[in-house]
């Protein structure tokens, strides 16, 4: 089984003619994961090609740090 981890993810999209920002965490087993994860939430919820999205930053999350009730839940549960 494989540690999970919570990642912050902070990028843009274009959406119309402008960049909209956004920032994410979600719970992964590797940034490949958490970049995939969000390529795929954003392209399914705002109908986005992912050569719109742009992800700038990529970080692992301490879990004191967690701001995601989701992600904290996810994150505890599975390392304990």
């Amino acid at each position: 089984m494989t540690d999970v981890e919570a990642f912050r993810i902070i990028g843009k999209f274009k959406m119309n003619d402008r960049y909209v920002p956004f920032t994410k965490e979600v719970a992964a087993g590797s940034e490949d994961e958490a970049r995939e994860m969000v390529m795929s939430d954003i392209g399914s919820k705002h109908r986005m090609k992912r050569r719109f999205i742009d992800i700038e930053t990529i970080e692992k999350v301490p879990a004191g740090e967690i701001t995601s009730p989701m992600v904290e839940f996810i994150v505890g549960e599975k390392n304990e």
